[in-house]
């Protein structure tokens, strides 16, 4: 299961923007995803909160975004927030699941940054 963890290394910029692969397979069931990698056949599970990061993870919501939007739908401090998020998009790449574009960069159709 994908979910917060104190040890994941933490290397995100709030001015990049998450971009989900648009080549796996995802189950959202209640607030919760299972997440296929056919390119790796790995099996990814994710819980409330990544799954909310997750769901924002859509080309238009910069690192700083998230985390604001985190703050509101949860009881977390701004600070807690930025960890949180920070964290769970290492493991996002770390897991190959998400493309991150670096701020004022512009992916074409066959780009492909990670």
């Amino acid at each position: 299961m994908i979910a917060m963890n104190s040890e994941t290394q933490v290397d995100v910029s709030c001015c990049e923007t998450p971009v989900r692969r648009e080549d796996l397979t995802v189950h959202e069931l209640d607030d919760e995803a299972l997440i296929f990698d056919a390119d790796s056949s790995d099996t990814h599970r994710l819980n409330t909160t990544a799954c909310f990061i997750w769901r924002l993870c859509d080309g238009v919501h910069e690192v700083e975004n998230i985390t604001s939007e985190m703050t509101e739908a949860y009881d977390v401090s701004p600070e807690e927030a930025v960890q949180h998020v920070r964290r769970m998009l290492a493991e996002f790449r770390e897991h190959r699941l998400l493309r991150v574009v670096p701020h004022g960069f512009s992916l074409g159709e066959h780009d492909s940054v990670y």
